[in-house]
């Protein structure tokens, strides 16, 4: 009769190591999950960052030729009143428009060419989050079947206490 409690002891106890190991190891994976998506938001958050500054740096030089392009209007409509006394001035200044309207050309096309990157990493972020919301789902999901499995586990105690007493009164060794 002890042979069959020592078995039934050291089978719960086999049984329990086990389901804290098993616990162990899911606690472990969803950690180190977590940790993964966690670094890779913060690498995307830090890449928008740099997106950031530099469509903000671009916009500044934008700003900057776009006013160099109007001092260079205004001073030219000054120069169209002396035109015979500075002619030659007149078409350094002619010079000077074209080549500011082929940086503005080519300051817009950057312009463009950053804009449809932010759209892209844009979608690249909308992805992240969408994903990070599922794997919080995921995560919640887990948390509740971890609920359910401590309580099953309170609930097998419970049960092994009930036979243990079970058993000590069938053996009148209680």
């Amino acid at each position: 009769m002890t042979h069959i409690k020592h078995n039934i002891n050291f089978g719960l106890f086999i049984l329990i190591v086990a389901i804290l190991i098993a616990f162990v190891g899911f606690t472990t994976y969803y950690y180190n999950t977590f940790l993964s998506i966690s670094s890779n938001y913060e690498q995307k958050v830090q890449k928008i960052d740099e997106l950031d500054f530099t469509l903000t740096k671009n916009r500044a030089e934008l700003n900057k030729t776009s006013a160099e392009l109007e001092t260079k209007a205004k001073r030219e409509q000054d120069l169209s009143v002396q035109y015979d006394d500075l002619r030659v001035v007149k078409e350094q200044l002619v010079v000077d428009k074209a080549a500011l309207e082929t940086d503005l050309t080519n300051t817009k096309s950057v312009l463009s060419q950053k804009k449809a990157e932010l759209e892209v990493k844009t979608s690249e972020l909308d992805t992240a989050n969408n994903r990070v919301v599922s794997l919080q789902s995921v995560i919640t999901d887990k948390d509740a079947l971890i609920g359910s499995l401590r309580s099953e586990i309170n609930d097998l105690d419970n049960d092994i206490d009930v036979l243990s007493n079970q058993v000590c009164t069938l053996q009148g060794t209680c």
